[in-house]
Formats: C-alpha cells, structure tokens, sequence
C-alpha cells in the first residue's frame, strides 16, 4: 500500500516522497509524506514529516520542513558532516550514481 511518488539526494541525504494508504499505528495524518534517511555513523537515521489531516500543507513546505529537521539533526551529531544552512537549490531526482554517493548507501556498495 505504500507508493513511491518520488526521490532525490540532497548532499548526504536520501529522500523519499511516499504515500502510504495503509491503515497506520498514527491517526489523523495524511497519507503522504516526506521521508529522510541519514548516516549518523554509528547509526541510520530516519527522519519524517507527516501533516495532519485537517491542515493543508503544500508538497514544498513538507519537504523544506524536513530539510531544516535533517540540518538540525546532523549538526547535533559531531560524528558526522553537519550542514551549516538548508540548502536553497531544490533537490533534483536521485540518479543510481549519486544514490551510491550518499553515506547510508556508501555502506551497501563499498
């Protein structure tokens, strides 16, 4: 019941734009989300935005929510590479090329 209507590499982020129609452990969200997946070496991270059923939140304000959490996330773990500001550039489709590049896939492919 999950669709992937999208994803995209921001740096060393993956992103997923998903619909999930199933019915889910949380009440009263929107099917759709953004989702974020990061390597906090020694540990994934997955991030998510869900928007409430009764307020309309755009396609674009999800995901700029979702990269200010995954900033903030990241600059809280030293471990890792911290980044300094949300990117202004949009995050383009992700290539298998550049998934290969992101740290939680590094891990696969190395």
């Amino acid at each position: 019941t999950v669709e992937v209507l999208d994803t995209r590499v921001d740096g060393e982020i993956f992103l997923l734009h998903a619909n999930d129609s199933s019915e889910g452990p949380v009440d009263g969200v929107q099917d759709e989300y953004w989702r974020a997946y990061l390597d906090l070496r020694p540990r994934i991270a997955t991030l998510s935005v869900l928007a409430l059923e009764e307020r309309e939140v755009s396609e674009a304000e999800s995901l700029a929510a979702l990269r200010r959490f995954a900033s903030a996330v990241q600059a809280t773990n030293p471990e890792t590479r911290a980044v300094s500001a949300v990117p202004v550039a949009p995050a383009q489709p992700a290539t298998d090329a550049e998934m290969r590049r992101v740290g939680i896939f590094r891990r696969f492919f190395d």
